[in-house]
């Protein structure tokens, strides 16, 4: 059963250590195993050691992946799929994020970090993250999910200028936001190497999506919910610090942040988000109206304004 051509390999998340303290680790394997499958009957993986190491019992190291590790590996059996190995892990998941290392600060118990499950409350302390207040007047606009792309795209440039960005780093967003989503909170796009979900399209084999789930949690929402996606957007933009993940304190300078559209540097903001926050292929820039979504936003929020100034009598 260990020899064939039919190799299958797989990424995971830790979820748990093996209790009889073999070395194996409980794993979610992403593309797999949904969210409906519960942590209990998710399968145990056995680990590779090198070979610096004995490889028997009560000689050498033990495996030391934490919960919530991003993993590699194979399938021993190929097609059937039933004995996980893992190969090793992956990573850029092993840095605890800001809001992490702050409770482990506060409690001064680093198990803070491990697993969670469904019937947990999220690991998200509220107190330690900015607070995004969404005004009573954009949900009405919002008007239950009726509304169009045209006042939703204008709920978003809003919202981001709120919480402290000028129209044109508003607009970069915005722009983006439109070509991953249309700015549908369910819109969710799937392949073999992708499973990407919401109004930022936040990729779940990427460890993106599963901190919005958690946000939610925490504040007793749907994660699939239109104004608690926004909210996180701006939340993690402003506290998340995963490498080339700083885009919040580049788009709230207005001095560093001076257009939406043109030479692809970060005083460009819709290259700056697509760059630094949605972090993916240049290619991918170039085919989907970025720029040409952000003008959108920031042409239509400036009529906008414009009729209100109008309807008030101010010139």
């Amino acid at each position: 059963m260990f020899y064939g051509d039919n190799n299958r390999w797989f990424v995971a998340t830790v979820k748990s250590n093996d209790p009889e303290k073999r070395g194996r680790y409980k794993i979610r394997i992403h593309g797999l195993h949904s969210s409906d499958v519960e942590d209990k009957h998710l399968p145990y993986a056995e680990t590779m050691l090198p070979t610096t190491e004995g490889g028997v019992s009560g000689i050498g190291k033990i495996p030391q992946l934490q919960n919530g590790a991003f993993v590699f590996g194979i399938f021993l059996d190929g097609e059937n799929s039933q004995a996980p190995l893992i190969l090793g892990s992956i990573t850029h998941l092993e840095t605890p994020s800001s809001v992490q290392r702050d409770q482990i600060a506060a409690t001064g118990n680093p198990r803070v970090l491990e697993d969670r499950d469904t019937n947990k409350r999220a690991i998200v302390d509220l107190q330690s993250l900015p607070i995004v207040n969404i005004t009573d007047n954009l949900k009405d606009q919002y008007a239950n999910g009726n509304s169009n792309v045209s006042i939703r795209r204008m709920i978003i440039m809003q919202q981001l200028i709120n919480s402290g960005l000028s129209q044109v780093a508003a607009a970069g967003v915005t722009g983006n936001l439109e070509s991953e989503s249309s700015f549908n909170p369910t819109a969710n796009f799937k392949n073999s190497v992708e499973d990407s979900w919401g109004l930022a399209q936040w990729n779940d084999a990427a460890g993106r999506l599963q901190p919005l789930k958690d946000y939610a949690t925490a504040k007793n929402a749907d994660w699939q919910d239109f104004f608690i996606q926004l909210e996180f957007l701006i939340v993690d933009m402003q506290t998340n610090d995963w490498v080339r993940h700083r885009v919040w304190p580049r788009l709230s300078n207005n001095k560093l942040t001076t257009r939406f559209e043109g030479v692809l540097d970060d005083f460009n903001a819709t290259w700056n988000f697509f760059n630094n926050y949605e972090i993916a292929a240049t290619e991918k820039y170039y085919t989907s109206g970025r720029e040409k979504n952000a003008a959108k936003a920031f042409y239509q929020y400036q009529s906008s304004l414009q009729s209100t100034l109008d309807n008030l009598g101010i010139s």
